[in-house]
């Protein structure tokens, strides 16, 4: 459980003079939350090279150079606070990059976690539990805290009370610690007592012991100590805070240059410009330093130490990112946007001051630094202002660049036409500008844009009407409108916004082509905001009865009698309610007219990359006979001048990534191949992206050529001239042939060597068709003997004897899954935690495998998911979660 010591352990370990000596490479990674194989592997490689990683987010480059900085030393890594419950992340991601035969032998992996299923999942060995202290124990660490500052008399006064008190803490470190520090502070013996007789029950339903006592410590803390707190929890999980060094130099109007020796500063972390409009440059090769966390302007130069190339290395940059003088760039590939993950927010001005001309162009190129200037796809706010350009770029034509965008902000663009409304920011706490001629702030977009408005339509509208039906339903304002006797009012507005949000997607669609939707989509979302003011004022109102029942009952009554009045101010919120609630009607019953349609709004779900990696101590069963057919008709290739396309096909789980694995690291197409490159597709099947990934991972580096395809087709062929090459495009989804129209001419050119190969792995029969120039491989199900070797492996893995009862039921089971590897794994995975003959009876006698064909409804697979645990919920499942759902089981269906 959390509390009871496990990094404290762990950290005892890592320091033990003994392991010191024993491991060539020791690392140290926090995971938490973030399980992802690349974040994971590229902080490992960085720990361990005391270095940043300059690779792109490409699992297959970053394996490589794990085992480059790894080789064959004998390695310790900690992985510190594992929450991950997904087999898979593990199994199939991780594992076989951490664990292979390619290190030194004895490497270790110690995993700290509070979950039982993380340990079952990631163990190899049994799990080290850690116990609650003894009563001696508990007492030296409480009193080392609590008697620091006291004399001899004073202790002998509040041992028999601190006993009282450590009774309490049960032992757990974290709560001991916590509690002695709090005693420290108390002077009094009355002190001791009153915490000491308070009950810890205001906190029952919490399952980590350690929290009740936490909370008792918190509310015997000062009041300005509180604050502190309550400042801290604004924070995320593992969100770190260092004390500095930190330059706040916001609102310095008369700053006109930095110091020129601020590159000196390696320590500093955050350089906070904001409205310092006369600051005429930046410092000299800020670009040195490393560490900064915030840059909140950055005024591009045109002498070397002042260009834009000085972003390149400061890839830790963080919230929002403003460039300025952006016409006197000749390129912004090397500032390296795309690898500054951590970035929200990215302003790019095209002259200096916030909103106004671009000026002369000094370069020419305009339209070249933007389509260079391409960022990451999870940015939230995108501002261009002053571009002189004719078109945007390519980038910000791609739908997936906006997934996660809740404004895009473009301005005094004098070629751009025409006008369009500006798309603003949806979120829920922020300040709106209505959509009027007279707005401080419009947007011109280029025609080109327009086909990408209804998409971010679709990311700011449904959010909005979401975020305000959530508002109506919450318990503050549900207190007040009962009390002023409009609570109907507020459920006919929550439930009016339920009705409108299912049908939002339909009417998203249509209103690309019909101006009508446009029209009424934007009177809801004004009609939306107001709802939103509205019921913000509730809120208020209970927030601040709250506040006034601490108050006197002088000031109580005066206060019904002031401009503030209560009473004044209840009857102006109901009319606004009453106001709102009209406007809302008046939009549904047209909404009726229109003959909406409810549709799924499916969230992007983003898809794991694979690798070339097999797992070295997982035995692969009945793929033998297809690895040696496909290794052979690879090698028969040699006299074909174009490369050959072999598609692999068959069902989802079927295993054609496992295959393909195994064809990859055959030791004859080792040989027969100088160049082997995988590269996971799924569904983005860009050309440039394809190509730029082939070229990383050809001269396992970066690069940084602007997104041309022409430029990027040149590159390619410098890599791949006269060599045989072996690519692996897995996970192919697009059946588009116009995209591998596009593709193939780059791919299967005559410029490579003879014999040069690419297999294409897809469930889908069409891609085969459209890519393939050799006929398809289709893999089939598993014979029943491999079928039971693989279940068997599984199941009687981890302490559950193989019995002749648990054979019997077994077979059942495994009859049920038809020959497909996964549904054999994860149901060989799941009987290994059973250890009852009942249990394993009543899995075998439901129809939690399903054969081929079988017909369900989608909510009663969903139900039996959350019955044997592969779905968790708290209370209910909420819209976005089933969004999701329903998403992959169409995306990703096995049987």
């Amino acid at each position: 459980m959390g509390g009871l010591g496990k990094t404290t352990l762990a950290k005892m370990v890592y320091n033990d003079n003994r392991v010191q000596k024993h491991f060539e490479l020791k690392t140290w990674y926090c995971v938490s939350e973030n399980f992802e194989a690349t974040t994971v592997v590229r902080s490992v490689i960085e720990l361990a090279t005391k270095d940043r990683c300059k690779l792109p987010d490409n699992i297959e480059l970053l394996q490589g150079r794990l085992q480059q900085v790894i080789g064959r030393k004998r390695f310790l890594l900690i992985l510190d606070d594992v929450w991950n419950q997904e087999q898979q992340k593990w199994n199939d991601d991780l594992r076989p990059l951490l664990c292979s035969s390619t290190s030194g032998s004895g490497s270790m992996i110690v995993v700290t976690s509070r979950l039982h299923q993380v340990a079952s999942i990631m163990g190899t060995l049994p799990p080290h539990e850690l116990k609650t202290l003894s009563e001696d124990d508990s007492w030296k660490l409480f009193s080392k805290k609590a008697f620091v500052d006291k004399g001899p008399q004073e202790q002998t006064e509040l041992v028999s009370v601190g006993k009282d008190i450590i009774r309490k803490c049960k032992g757990l470190p974290l709560a001991l610690k916590t509690m002695g520090g709090l005693m420290s502070s108390k002077q009094h013996v009355q002190k001791w007592k009153a915490i000491a007789n308070c009950t810890v029950s205001d906190t029952r339903g919490v399952k980590d012991e350690v929290m009740p006592i936490l909370k008792l410590s918190y509310t015997h803390l000062p009041s300005e100590m509180k604050q502190c707190f309550a400042f801290c929890a604004v924070f995320p999980k593992d969100y770190w805070m260092r004390k500095g060094p930190t330059l706040m130099l916001d609102d310095c109007n008369q700053l006109q240059y930095l110091p020129e020796d601020m590159k000196t500063m390696k320590k500093l972390r955050h350089l906070h410009l904001f409205q310092c409009h006369n600051l005429k440059r930046m410092p000299p090769e800020v670009g040195l330093l490393h560490n900064l966390r915030t840059l909140t302007i950055f005024i591009v130069g045109t002498e070397d130490g002042y260009g834009i190339e000085q972003l390149k290395d400061l890839r830790y940059l963080s919230n929002r990112l403003t460039l300025y003088n952006l016409r006197k760039a000749k390129s912004g590939s090397k500032a390296n946007l795309q690898e500054k993950q951590n970035l929200s927010e990215l302003s790019l001005h095209w002259g200096r001051f916030e909103f106004g001309n671009h000026g002369i162009d000094e370069t020419g190129n305009e339209e070249e630094v933007l389509e260079s200037l391409v960022p990451h796809n999870k940015l939230q706010i995108l501002e261009v202002h002053g571009y002189g350009g004719l078109e945007i770029s390519q980038w910000m034509r791609d739908p997936q660049m906006f997934r996660c965008l809740r404004a895009l902000i473009i301005t005094n663009c004098p070629r751009c036409e025409p006008s369009v409304a500006i798309h603003r920011s949806s979120m829920p706490w922020s300040r709106r500008i209505p959509d009027n001629p007279s707005a401080p702030i419009r947007a011109a977009a280029c025609k080109q844009l327009l086909n990408n408005s209804t998409i971010m339509a679709a990311s700011l509208l449904l959010p909005v009407v979401s975020s305000v039906a959530s508002k109506a339903a919450d318990e503050l304002v549900q207190t007040v409108t009962r009390m002023w006797g409009v609570d109907a009012d507020r459920g006919k507005l929550e439930r009016r916004l339920l009705a409108v949000q299912c049908l939002l997607a339909d009417a998203e669609v249509k209103s690309e082509t019909n101006p009508a939707f446009r029209r009424w989509m934007k009177d809801l979302k004004a009609v939306a905001y107001q709802a939103d003011d509205v019921l913000d004022h509730f809120q208020y109102e209970a927030l601040r009865r709250q506040a006034q029942s601490r108050k006197s009952m002088t000031s109580k009554v005066l206060s019904h009698f002031t401009n503030n009045s209560p009473l004044f101010f209840r009857l102006k919120v109901s009319r606004g309610l009453k106001k709102v609630l009209d406007k809302i009607n008046e939009l549904v019953e047209e909404m009726n007219k229109f003959g909406l349609v409810e549709r799924a709004e499916v969230p992007h779900v983003p898809y794991r990359q694979t690798h070339s990696l097999l797992d070295e101590s997982e035995e692969i069963y009945g793929r033998d006979k297809d690895k040696e057919l496909v290794v052979k008709l690879l090698l028969d290739q040699q006299s074909q001048q174009n490369a050959q396309v072999l598609p692999i096909i068959g069902m989802g789980g079927l295993g054609k990534t496992t295959l393909a694995n195994m064809v990859y690291i055959n030791s004859r197409v080792q040989k027969h191949f100088e160049f082997k490159m995988w590269h996971c597709v799924s569904e983005n099947f860009r050309a440039t992206d394809v190509v730029r990934s082939i070229i990383q991972l050809a001269t396992k580096g970066t690069c940084d050529l602007p997104d041309t395809i022409e430029l990027l087709r040149g590159q390619l062929q410098e890599v791949i001239a006269r060599k045989r090459f072996l690519l692996i495009l897995d996970d192919v989804w697009n059946e588009d042939p116009h995209k591998w129209d596009d593709l193939k001419p780059l791919l299967c050119s005559p410029i490579s060597c003879s014999g040069s190969m690419i297999i294409v792995t897809t469930r889908s029969h069409r891609v085969a068709s459209i890519m393939g120039t050799l006929p398809p491989h289709e893999l089939s199900c598993l014979r029943e003997n491999d079928s039971w070797e693989l279940f068997s492996k599984k199941a009687f893995s981890k302490g559950v004897q193989e019995k002749e009862e648990f054979v019997t039921i077994g077979r059942r089971i495994v009859n049920k899954c038809k020959g497909l590897p996964l549904a054999l794994k994860t149901m060989g995975g799941l009987m290994s935690s059973k250890q009852q003959v009942q249990e394993w009876e009543t899995i075998a006698e439901t129809n939690i495998v399903f054969p081929k064909d079988y017909m369900m409804e989608k909510d009663k697979l969903i139900q039996l998911w959350m019955a044997n645990g592969f779905v968790h919920e708290d209370e209910t499942m909420d819209l976005t979660q089933r969004a999701v759902i329903d998403s992959d089981i169409s995306r990703r269906n096995a049987y």
